[in-house]
């Protein structure tokens, strides 16, 4: 699946492919809203929460989001769970 699929699916249908086949690899505190980061199939995906309802599913590849959370780290921690495998 791209990203461009991705972004065409219901709200339904991106929580599920989330939570069967996304990997979990952050979340961080922006004001009052709770966002979680996935890794899905080349890209990611951010799930906004606030108050603990999604409020917003947004697919992206790099550029300004990744660059705010530092994509250096998420390359670490990916290159310690190759050395595990």
């Amino acid at each position: 699946m791209t990203i461009y699929n991705y972004a065409k699916l219901s709200r339904e249908e991106k929580k599920s492919l989330i939570n069967n086949e996304a990997i979990y690899l952050e979340n961080y505190k922006d004001n009052e809203n709770s966002i979680h980061v996935y890794y899905l199939n080349a890209f990611f995906v951010e799930v906004i929460f606030c108050k603990g309802i999604v409020i917003d599913i947004l697919p992206f590849k790099r550029g300004y989001k990744m660059g705010k959370r530092g994509i250096s780290n998420i390359q670490k921690r990916n290159a310690s769970f190759s050395l595990a495998a």
